[in-house]
């Protein structure tokens, strides 16, 4: 009598494997478009979009609203023997007088935020070719992100 509750169990889950291994997902259920952001394939699709995409890339000129990405690099010439620090109990009298360690935010900030501009930059690289719209504007938003994507590195 156990054997055969143990026999109809297995058959049962033999049974159970086998319908479920004839099952499968569609090929297309794992690629499922963000909901949180757009992507550069449906985004880049009229000028408006483009002039868009260069206004980004002038935005990340400033990257909080007191600090601009100028003055950050300007403030890096005083981690040399370039330019005095001013600014005293700042990030960069550490790195200037060599007692930083890897628990200073800065560097690790900075650089993540010049990768971040490079990454805009070449997302609008990428995409610009297939708009149509005025050849000349397109040019000249192309020759605005290549200065900024140079700068940036």
């Amino acid at each position: 009598m156990l054997e055969l509750k143990v026999m109809k169990r297995n058959i049962y889950i033999i049974i159970c494997a086998i319908l479920l291994s004839m099952t499968s997902c569609d090929k297309d259920f794992l690629t499922v478009a963000p909901r949180d952001q757009i992507s550069g394939e449906s985004f880049f699709k009229t000028a408006k979009d483009a002039e868009q995409a260069v206004v980004g890339v002038y935005n990340t000129l400033i990257q909080d609203a007191h600090f601009t990405m100028i003055q950050k690099v300007l403030a890096q010439n005083t981690w040399s023997d370039d330019a005095v620090n001013v600014w005293l109990g700042s990030n960069y009298n550490n790195i200037a007088d060599g007692s930083f360690n890897s628990s200073e935010g800065l560097l690790n900030s900075n650089w993540t935020s010049l990768y971040r501009n490079i990454r805009r930059t070449n997302v609008f690289l990428t995409n610009v070719a297939g708009i149509q719209m005025d050849e000349r504007l397109k040019e000249r938003y192309i020759a605005e992100v290549t200065f900024y994507r140079a700068y940036y590195y």
